[in-house]
């Protein structure tokens, strides 16, 4: 009796040749892709600076509201912190995270009659922490059914050390999806500060006295560095207006992201116990600015053409016929 190979072969292995296993198991289970029509980074551009000359504060940035499904440009990206002393914050980022920090920095400053810059910090750097937990715990404790108390005392023994350890590192990177930038005036005069979206602020020390934040920043920050004797000077409000507008436009040449309309703030420090000085530039009567700017940097200006012909491209060719009148000449083909 011969033996005879089945048609269809078993669903378990043999038992001679185990299933082959992975080497190691995954220690994150890897993320699904986001919704392509969804926003998934914050988009705007805010600037400040600190003329210190004028004693005053330029803040310019742009209209843009974005949230993960939709945006609208024509909305004012600065807010009061206090309402008696001049502390305000631009913001970058979710709107729903930032009215939280900024409510809780706005109750922490309620109690004090004139909050200083260290005050102020103070107030931001804890209502991240209190929003950087509650976010925490929405989106990694509540799905388990386990409060941050409850998860810390008996954590480790309920889940086991390594699912507790992965948990813990999940809960240290969250972060605000908003980021500001603090200003106002004390006893020491006009100051800016940034805080960003995991909570930490910091200030330099009014060199360069300028700030950005958002998704345009870096481009902003790269037209405004090209003049650092600019901001030696210490110049006055008005080339200050303009060099913080010509960065927003360059950003909003650069990044897609960043609104069409400009706003801008002039605060000045208070005097004699009265209220702020304050200057609001709507878009309408910075559009002229932005065709100025325009005519000045993209247009090529005629005393540059100029140049180029007379100084560079003359003598290159006059480099170039030299060069060609020292070579030797070829020597004829033999015959």
């Amino acid at each position: 009796m011969s033996f005879q190979r089945p048609l269809v072969q078993p669903d378990h292995p043999s038992p001679l040749r185990p299933a082959p296993r992975p080497l190691r198991r995954p220690s994150e289970r890897v993320p699904p892709p986001p919704f392509w029509d969804t926003i998934r980074n914050p988009v705007t551009v805010c600037i400040a600076a600190y003329s210190r000359a004028a004693n005053a504060i330029v803040t310019v940035s742009d209209a843009l509201l974005s949230s993960e499904w939709e945006a609208y440009d024509g909305v004012l990206k600065i807010d009061p912190l206090h309402l008696k002393a001049s502390w305000y914050a631009l913001y970058a980022g979710w709107p729903e995270e930032y009215e939280a920090v900024r409510h809780h920095i706005k109750v922490i400053l309620a109690s004090l009659e004139t909050p200083q810059l260290d005050d102020v910090l103070a107030a931001a750097t804890a209502a991240y922490a209190k929003e950087i937990c509650t976010a925490g715990d929405v989106q990694h404790l509540t799905p388990l059914g386990v409060t941050r108390a409850k998860f810390l005392e008996d954590g480790l023994r309920y889940f086991g050390d390594v699912e507790f350890a992965r948990i813990l590192k999940r809960l240290s990177k969250v972060r605000l999806g908003a980021s500001l930038l603090v200003i106002g005036f004390d006893n020491d005069g006009g100051h800016i500060a940034e805080v960003t979206a995991s909570g930490r602020a910091f200030r330099r020390s009014n060199n360069p006295p300028f700030y950005a934040i958002g998704s345009g920043a870096f481009a902003a920050r790269a037209l405004l560095n090209t003049d650092p004797e600019f901001w030696a000077r210490q110049s006055q409000v008005e080339p200050m207006v303009y060099k913080l507008c010509a960065a927003k436009f360059a950003a909003q040449a650069t990044v897609r992201t960043v609104g069409e309309k400009t706003m801008a703030m002039l605060f000045s420090q208070p005097v004699d116990g009265r209220r702020r000085a304050l200057t609001y530039l709507q878009d309408f009567q910075l559009r002229g600015l932005r065709d100025i700017w325009f005519e000045q940097t993209v247009a090529c200006p005629p005393a540059a053409i100029e140049h180029i012909k007379a100084k560079i491209l003359d003598s290159a060719r006059a480099v170039q016929l030299l060069q060609q009148n020292a070579l030797p000449a070829p020597e004829s083909p033999k015959p």
